[in-house]
């Protein structure tokens, strides 16, 4: 799933997988990402260039990276998930800071 330039989006409660990333957040602010099961993807939650996201009460299991946010991704809440299994990285920040 892809949200690019979106804002105001909730996904909730999805099972996403099979993919290149669960979840794509490009250029997207006041997005929720929440309670959404993910995994067999190379990326789980890919955060690039977006703005006050909540990523809340996901299942992130068994892809390549669980969660990465890069590009200026700033005040992004990343809360509550569970994250595991992941074969090289559980969370990834490049150039971007979280709360939370």
């Amino acid at each position: 799933m892809a949200l690019i330039g979106c804002k105001g989006i909730t996904v909730k409660n999805l099972d996403l997988g099979g993919n290149v990333e669960g979840v794509f957040l490009g250029s997207t602010t006041n997005s929720t990402i929440i309670n959404n099961g993910i995994s067999k993807c190379l990326f789980g939650v890919n955060i690039d260039s977006s703005l006050n996201n909540t990523i809340r009460g996901n299942i992130i299991i068994g892809n390549e990276n669980g969660i990465h946010l890069s590009w200026s991704s700033s005040n992004n809440i990343i809360q509550g998930n569970y994250i595991k299994a992941n074969t090289a990285i559980g969370v990834y920040l490049a150039d971007s800071l979280i709360t939370g």
